[in-house]
């Protein structure tokens, strides 16, 4: 075998210009003193806002949690939670009264009788329901939750003339988006004809789950396409061919 001195000279390489890499033990030390050199800092109360460019020393300080309101916060204030307050209440004791005092009786009483017109009428007294709902809750959502709608296109807005079945899709981008849909439908003049696709779990909740099946909602598993896609299908069939009624269907 020939010696180290051989094999450097034989690679042209000389061994002092090779750079050795730091063992985990060297790594540790360099980040504690990185560490210790950046807790006086800290200390001192110097901050930096994040906004896209590295702050002094290189490195990027994390985004503070835009979730909790901190002290001084505009959405913080009493008459804002009273705001808000107000708003779900009314919300939420219109859906109970229109599932409760309407829809379930409705059901209890004309679905029983296997009759064309009682079916018929059941549907016309839903589907108003259903319009009469979405226009209260969209009224307190430009009303009372104090939101401006500004809805743009061709013809100052997307309208559905001479559209019987039509399929509105959306991107799901925060929690709440999907409330500012209710009033684009107003202004579609689609509230009666609203059906949204949901989760199928949302369909076991007490009252609303109730309301959301008498609307005709389309409960989608998530895990099969297949039964997913003849879900859908079978609702549009009933709506736009057995019952003939215009539908917008709205997809996340």
């Amino acid at each position: 075998e020939p010696s180290d001195s051989a094999r450097w000279n034989s690679g042209g390489t000389s061994p002092s210009s090779l750079k050795r890499e730091p063992s985990d033990s060297a790594r540790g030390q360099a980040l504690a003193g990185q560490q210790h050199a950046a807790l006086p800092q800290m200390q001192s109360g110097a901050t930096h806002t994040h906004t896209g460019t590295p702050a002094p020393g290189g490195n990027v300080p994390p985004r503070p949690n835009e979730g909790v309101l901190k002290p001084g916060d505009p959405r913080n204030d009493v008459s804002e939670r009273l705001v808000a307050f107000l708003f779900l209440s009314a919300l939420m004791l219109s859906a109970l009264i229109g599932s409760v005092l309407v829809i379930l009786p409705c059901a209890l009483l004309l679905l029983p009788l296997p009759l064309a017109p009682t079916r018929a009428l059941y549907r016309y007294i839903v589907n108003t329901v259903e319009a009469a709902w979405f226009t209260y809750a969209s009224a307190l959502i430009e009303t009372v939750a104090r939101v401006n709608m500004r809805i743009s296109g061709p013809g100052g807005g997307p309208r559905l003339e001479g559209e019987r079945v039509a399929v509105l899709i959306c991107n799901h981008h925060s929690r709440v988006d999907w409330l500012f849909l209710w009033p684009l439908a107003c202004r579609m003049v689609c509230a009666g004809r609203l059906k949204i696709a949901l989760k199928e779990d949302m369909k076991k909740f007490p009252f609303f789950g109730w309301a959301m099946q008498a609307f005709q909602f389309v409960f989608l598993a998530r895990r099969n396409r297949t039964l997913d896609l003849q879900r859908i299908e079978r609702t549009l069939s009933y709506l736009a061919h057995d019952r003939d009624e215009p539908l917008l269907l709205l997809i996340f």
